[in-house]
């Protein structure tokens, strides 16, 4: 058990250091690109239920 606690504990730690770290303009980046989708998929929604207004 406390075997594989370790093993459970490395693998977690090795993840750790070896994570992707994103500064702040590819934050800011990734959260426009949402916002982005998420805006599409908004006027899409609205034109196929005929309330688009186009702006």
């Amino acid at each position: 058990m406390k075997e594989t606690r370790s093993v459970e504990k490395t693998v977690r730690d090795i993840r750790r250091r070896t994570r992707k770290k994103y500064s702040s303009e590819e934050k800011i980046r990734i959260v426009l690109e949402g916002l982005r989708v998420v805006l599409n998929w908004s006027v899409n929604l609205l034109k196929l239920k005929g309330n688009y207004i186009n702006i």
